[in-house]
């Protein structure tokens, strides 16, 4: 698996399964990335957006990447969005099939936001090669 900093660093070629992270101000960057994934691609992309300055529009992308828009909660930017990144990672990076960290690509943006920050430090630490 790989955890990608910049969308200029997005080589999805490789991977067949994704994970994509950000809020709307990563929008531009996340149709960018999903109009390259392969047609074979499977995955998932969690958006957080502030329901009074913007709502989700329709992203394009392979059939079996599912795109899921989270409403931000009032007191935190980022707290939703890091909840449905851990939510993925207690599925995904526990389940039995992951023997193979090669088949997985993530992309997680929202930089601004510490809590998402940290959980991006947690899930690159836990898929470091030993």
């Amino acid at each position: 698996m790989s955890i990608e900093y910049s969308a200029s660093a997005w080589h999805p070629s490789q991977s067949r399964r994704f994970m994509i992270a950000g809020d709307d101000s990563d929008l531009a960057v996340i149709q960018l990335m999903l109009s390259a994934l392969p047609q074979r691609a499977h995955g998932q992309v969690f958006i957080e957006y502030s329901p009074e300055h913007s709502e989700p529009v329709v992203l394009h992308g392979p059939t079996r990447v599912s795109v899921h828009w989270i409403p931000s909660h009032d007191d935190a930017h980022g707290a939703a969005l890091a909840q449905a990144i851990d939510l993925w990672r207690s599925e995904f990076l526990t389940a039995p099939d992951f023997d193979d960290p090669s088949e997985f690509k993530v992309w997680i943006g929202c930089a601004s936001c510490p809590i998402v920050a940290e959980l991006n430090r947690q899930i690159e630490s836990q898929i470091q090669p030993l």
